[in-house]
């Protein structure tokens, strides 16, 4: 998993049974995030926040306060994540980051009428 040590954008569903592909508008997507620094290190920090219910992540609080009331609680099952690892020079590499996450979190609002549930911008 050599694509966690790059930068990128992030997505997290909790589906019925492992999606084949990424349909940004699926309505099961409950995250979309982005990192400037390697993936793996802020996917930890959604973990933690998420389900330690500690800081340090805004959509893994959200996730807490939304599915455990702000609780510690388990991963659920069928909780998804998929990433897509951006390749390039800086600075065009992290603006291209921000605005491609900014472009996804778009399409979905477009199709669903809403943010995803543990987005709040």
């Amino acid at each position: 998993m050599s694509e966690l040590d790059l930068p990128g954008i992030y997505f997290i569903g909790k589906y019925p049974a492992a999606p084949s592909s990424l349909d940004i508008r699926n309505p099961s997507i409950l995250y979309i995030g982005q990192t400037v620094c390697p993936m793996k290190k802020r996917l930890q920090k959604f973990h933690f926040s998420a389900f330690d219910a500690k800081d340090g992540h805004y959509g893994g609080r959200t996730f807490s306060e939304t599915f455990f009331d702000g609780l510690p609680g388990r991963v659920p099952r069928g909780l998804r994540v998929c990433v897509i690892s951006v390749y390039g020079k800086e600075p065009a590499r992290s603006a291209l980051i921000r605005l491609l996450e900014r472009k996804y979190i778009y399409e979905f609002v477009k199709v669903r009428g809403r943010l995803p549930l543990c987005n709040k911008a």
